[in-house]
């Protein structure tokens, strides 16, 4: 990404071409004048700021578009999306221990690592992943999300990557990286692998977590347990896993006024009437606060309500 420019005595038009054609920005023969190479450099550093600031402007809006997509699923539904959150936690926590969390195609995936269930209820995700459903056009549509993700994403230039990595989220973790590859993945940082590969990784990884978590266990065990799993194969990912799952978390009781963005229901949530509004594991986002506070309005909720979040999440800050 750094910007190159040929000065050189090689004149001919063919040897220009070919400088420009290697990824050379400018081409300048000798003899130079100084002033004209300043100022070339100085255009050439002022078209990379500009191209910069077009790029995080980019990047800043698709991935603001993106959650405010993924808040209107959680409404339309909340099982997909409140899975997907959890896994985008897991991936969080993987990409800031391995110093990969400036990869924004890895936070995207995650996001929408569940958005070709779309067109599946809660109920029938519920009744094919409890094993009451084992055949039929829902079955077949659950397990084939993700290709339709791929699918949609895949319309969408810059979201085209992103679905690459959440196609591959089904794959056996020893099919998309070799146990000494995890190793140097982690060790290395994505330089070691290429984007794509390295997001199919970390993102069947987050689900293995999340997998383990559906089993019983909290998330805390869950990464331990992945951890044991691989010591003896890939002892450095081991080594990461074990150390995430040392994280802490705080576990409160509030009031609706204080809940924020990014905590975690420990229990189930329900109304005065006994109505389950959000299940054990949702993230509170804000539609779901949006949400809570229409229904406190209407028929009243059992309060306090119990959350958890990262002791070390910084963006969550209560007033004195």
């Amino acid at each position: 990404e750094i910007p190159v420019i040929f000065v050189t005595v090689m004149s001919e038009i063919k040897d220009e071409t070919k400088g420009l054609m290697m990824g050379a920005v400018d081409y300048i023969t000798k003899p130079i004048q100084p002033a004209i190479v300043k100022a070339r450099i100085r255009t050439h550093l002022q078209l990379l700021d500009a191209t910069d600031n077009i790029q995080d402007l980019l990047d800043n809006t698709l991935t603001g578009a993106v959650s405010m997509f993924t808040e209107i699923m959680a409404l339309t539904n909340p099982r997909a999306s409140n899975r997907a959150l959890v896994i985008r936690k897991h991936m969080q926590a993987l990409t800031k221990s391995t110093g990969m969390q400036s990869v924004w195609q890895y936070d995207l995936a995650a996001m929408l690592s569940h958005v070709g269930m779309v067109a599946l209820s809660s109920s029938s995700i519920k009744n094919i992943e409890s094993g009451r459903v084992h055949y039929g056009k829902e079955y077949e549509m659950y397990h084939e999300h993700p290709n339709v993700a791929a699918r949609l994403l895949g319309k969408i230039n810059q979201l085209s990557t992103v679905g690459e990595i959440i196609q591959g989220q089904s794959e056996q973790l020893e099919d998309i990286l070799s146990y000494s590859q995890m190793d140097i993945l982690v060790t290395e940082g994505i330089g070691a692998v290429d984007l794509v590969t390295g997001g199919k990784f970390l993102l069947r990884l987050c689900i293995l977590i999340e997998e383990t978590i559906k089993k019983g266990n909290n998330r805390q065990e869950s990464f331990q347990i992945l951890g044991s799993q691989l010591r003896l194969k890939a002892p450095n990912l081991s080594k990461l896993l074990i150390a995430i799952s040392g994280q802490g978390r705080v576990i409160k009781s509030l009031e609706i006024n204080e809940l924020q963005t990014g905590m975690k229901l420990e229990k189930d949530l329900f109304t005065k009437k006994n109505a389950l509004l959000m299940g054990a594991g949702s993230e509170i986002t804000n539609a779901g606060i949006e949400r809570i506070v229409t229904f406190e309005a209407s028929v009243g909720l059992i309060v306090p309500i119990i959350v958890s979040w990262d002791e070390d999440d910084k963006s969550i800050v209560f007033e004195e």
